[in-house]
């Protein structure tokens, strides 16, 4: 399979590798069990303690990993509704992280979340080198020594490692099972079958699963490009129609075989966005999907690394800088040289253009590349950070990097005469190049110049001086040694001084300590006790407090280290950041900056600062009540949790004697302006059906605010004082006290993620308004019966009913899980067949 191209029939070994044939497991085990020990060792300040991973985009997600083994260990149930920030939003429509990946799903009941999602990571760098590695033996059919120099090329890539820094798993996930699509991919296009095709439909759909939409639309790309390619040239070399058709097939049938597998993932999610429900499904422009794009600092850091340092320096146009994309110095040089060795094999050119295609992409608009692609690519106006299309960059680089190895090993650098000259001429040459480059970029004011357009604001060029003397200098000449080594040692090996396995593995050395070096950078180890062995008393008497009955808290910027941590101690919270925020809530508390929420509570002094104010938070705050918010949270100065009592909140449930009818985009400004007493009344955006005359409810149940039962006029500023009321939330069904809202009695009889009952009697006709965010997909019913329930005050619910008792089942549904799931289980199931089949068959025809 010369050049890495399809036509060698899978199983069988090439004409490169027939001497390994005996030794194959011994070998590749080792192989295998190197890549094991180079992980381990990297990460043994993790693996061997019991500290996390400093990771932010995880740790930001500790209340939503938190949530959900609390979902299936203690409760049973994959959630469906991700209640701990941002007052709740449909789990599985919203894309609740990794929570339906399998291998998520087993590490997370075994072990606690703060050492899971370090561990996950760490499992799926080391997954990277195994797939690869198998991907170079069993598709490409090179040598052990060159599938193991490739295998530590992909999985100690910066490019990829270095997301363990911003917690992107998901993307991290998706890169290690490249490899395995590609290998099935190359597998099905050499024999096309039904077993072939469901191999790479598993690989496909565990990409999905993942979730990590936007990466998997780009591999999906990248895949389709490939299947295209062979096409081509196997019409130019004129194969069959019958077998261009069967390979056209195959390959379809796979990718709807993956999406089939996956639909309980990806249904729910884009139907969610299409449907508009999230504040993605509105398109917010060209601006917004280029975004985070590779700029030209960030894109001559592919070159040395600490060009343009995406971390402690940097001074590029993003506004910050959590990982790199850098891939390597020697991969990159030994890529040039696959090229030189074999200018005209198609598939080195293939695999280059990738490279090439997926630099310009991540420009983004940068070049007019992107801004064709933005218009003409379905898909592509949906997503930002084009950037992130650099992992098929180190994915063509590392295998380059591979081909040109199998070269060496393959003897093809035994040369003389003419040839042997032009090749030497051109490493010296090249070498000079390398040294002339190093010189001049030592320069300070060169660079200075040179780098000036690629600049961002503020302090940016005192920052990129800084990087220049500390970081980016010597740097430099490590490339410039690194570099020259690989080259003189080639020379070297052309001209038989040294062999070429020695040459090998002092690439591997080299390669090695480089990538080592900037992963070290993007990497480190924090104690978990401020995220998770919290012994705040505020904190644990808020917790204890829950148990009783569900309330919201409002956390100040600055209570918690990070945002999204109040669901870590099993607390709801109203503030926080999710992709697919609804839309609703969204407008609702005044877009992220939660302006609604910080309106109630604070004003402006005169020096232009803001501060809370006692008087707004004693009087009309209907924001945060009607978000349920009894406590605001702030940090109190001694690396605990204050609390401050919403005196005028509204309970999860509560009584509303009257309704009004505005349009969507009149609510907020009345609330705002106090149009309608949102304590006695419930705006709703249509008419509702009444189960009761609404002229008696006019007449003799609208309630002025001074006549509201049970609000507390006292702020309670104590940490260590318990809350008097006898609300009680029992989760295996018992009965709890009764408690007074708004002359509303309540009584929750449970609560979970999916499932609450609560006993309740209405003092009179009127609406039950509940404090959760509207969706759709909410079931309700009433005494057992499905009742309607309206869009109340923008983001919240409320149902009319009469005078009397009622037991009120809330059940948050997906709108389309129950669908998406039967779509899962037929392809799976089919997909299972399909390989029991193939592999029933296989060992027959072996006994």
């Amino acid at each position: 399979m010369a050049n890495g191209s399809v036509g060698v029939k899978e199983n069988k070994k090439t004409a490169s590798v027939p001497q390994e044939k005996s030794t194959f497991r011994h070998w590749s085990l080792l192989c295998i069990g190197l890549m094991f020990v180079i992980t381990a060792v990297f990460f043994s300040s993790f693996i061997f303690s019991d500290k996390m991973m400093a990771s932010s985009d995880e740790i930001v997600n500790v209340d939503m990993k938190e949530f959900t083994r609390t979902s299936f260990v203690k409760h049973g149930q994959a959630p469906e509704w991700f209640n701990t920030r941002l007052s709740g939003m449909p789990a599985i429509d919203a894309m609740l992280s990794d929570a339906l990946y399998p291998p998520t799903m087993l590490v997370r009941v075994f072990l606690p979340v703060y050492r899971s999602f370090g561990f996950m990571m760490v499992i799926h760098i080391f997954l990277a080198g195994v797939f690869f590695f198998v991907m170079l033996r069993r598709s490409f059919g090179v040598a052990r020594l060159a599938a193991f120099a490739g295998a530590l090329f992909y999985m100690l890539s910066p490019q990829f490692v270095t997301h363990v820094n911003p917690g992107h798993s998901g993307k991290m996930f998706v890169i290690a099972w490249l490899p395995f699509v590609v290998w099935r991919l190359r597998s099905l296009l050499s024999i096309p079958t039904l077993r072939n095709a469901a191999l790479m439909a598993l690989g496909v759909a565990m990409m999905i699963l993942s979730p990590h939409v936007q990466m998997t639309y780009f591999v999906l790309m990248g895949l389709f490009l490939y299947w295209a390619a062979d096409g081509v040239k196997a019409i130019v070399e004129k194969e069959e129609k019958r077998r261009i058709i069967g390979k056209a097939v195959y390959f379809w049938i796979a990718v709807f075989l993956g999406l089939g597998i996956s639909f309980v993932q990806l249904y729910p999610s884009f139907m969610f966005v299409r449907e508009a429900f999230s504040v993605r499904g509105v398109d917010r422009g060209f601006e917004f999907a280029a975004s985070w794009s590779l700029n030209w600092a960030e894109f001559f850091s592919l070159w040395v690394h600490e060009f343009g340092n995406s971390l402690q320096y940097y001074w590029g146009k993003n506004h910050f800088k959590l990982n790199t994309e850098y891939s390597g110095m020697i991969p990159l040089l030994l890529s040039v040289l696959a090229i030189a060795s074999k200018p005209k094999s198609m598939w080195r050119l293939f695999w280059a253009g990738v490279a090439v295609l997926s630099v310009i992409f991540s420009l983004g608009a940068n070049t007019p590349f992107f801004t064709a692609a933005y218009h003409i690519i379905p898909g592509v106006r949906r997503f930002r950070a084009p950037s992130m299309m650099m992992f098929w960059f180190t994915f063509s680089t590392a295998l380059m990097s591979v081909f040109f190895i199998k070269d060496l090993l393959g003897r093809r650098f035994e040369i003389s005469g003419g040839q042997l000259r032009k090749w030497s001429t051109g490493l010296w040459a090249a070498l000079g190049g390398v040294t002339l480059t190093a010189i001049l970029f030592s320069l300070e004011p060169v660079v200075t110049s040179f780098a000036a357009s690629m600049m961002g604001g503020g302090d940016a060029h005192r920052v990129f001086q800084v990087n220049f003397s500390e970081k980016f200098v010597p740097a430099l000449w490590l490339w410039w040694l690194f570099t020259a080594i690989a080259l003189g040692m080639f020379i070297a090996v052309i001209k038989g001084k040294i062999k070429v396995n020695t040459f090998v593995c002092a690439l591997i050395i080299m390669s090695t300590i480089d990538m080592v070096k900037v992963n070290n950078q993007f990497y480190s180890v924090e104690s978990p006790r401020k995220y998770f062995y919290q012994s705040d008393a505020t904190i644990n008497g808020l917790k204890s407090e829950f148990v009783k009955a569900p309330f919201r808290v409002f956390s100040l910027p600055g209570a918690f280290p990070m945002k999204n941590q109040e669901g870590a101690y099993g607390l709801e919270g109203v503030s926080g950041f999710h992709d697919n925020e609804l839309i609703c809530y969204r407008a609702f508390r005044g877009d992220q900056s939660d302006l609604h929420y910080i309106a109630d509570i604070a004003e402006i002094t005169r020096d232009g600062q803001m501060r809370l104010s006692m008087a707004k938070i004693a009087g009309r705050t209907p924001f945060l009540d009607l978000a349920n918010v009894e406590y605001i949270l702030a940090g109190s100065g001694t690396g605990g949790i204050s609390k401050l009592r919403n005196p005028t909140a509204l309970g999860r449930l509560s009584y509303v004697p009257d309704f009004v009818v505005l349009p969507e985009d009149r609510v907020i400004n009345a609330l705002k302006s106090g149009e309608y007493d949102y304590r006695t009344t419930a705006a709703l955006l249509e008419e509702p059906d009444l189960p009761f005359n609404r002229n008696d409810l006019k007449d003799g149940n609208r309630q002025e605010p001074s006549a509201i039962v049970g609000v507390d006029a006292d702020i309670n500023t104590d940490n260590n004082a318990a809350d008097d009321d006898t609300r009680s939330i029992a989760d295996d069904g018992a009965q709890s006290s009764a408690i007074v809202d708004n002359k509303l009695k309540v009584e929750w009889k449970k609560y979970t993620p999916n499932f609450r009952i609560a006993a309740v009697t209405m003092p009179a006709d009127g609406f039950l308004r509940l404090s959760e965010v509207y969706y759709p997909g909410w079931r309700i019913k009433v005494d057992g019966a499905p009742v309607k329930y309206y869009r109340s005050d923008m983001a919240w619910m409320a149902i009319p009913l009469k005078a009397g008792s009622y037991e009120v089942v809330m059940e948050p549904k997906s709108l389309y899980l129950d669908f998406a799931f039967k779509v899962t289980v037929v392809f799976t199931l089919i997909t299972l067949a399909v390989l029991t089949f193939g592999f029933v068959r296989r060992r027959g025809k072996v006994a």
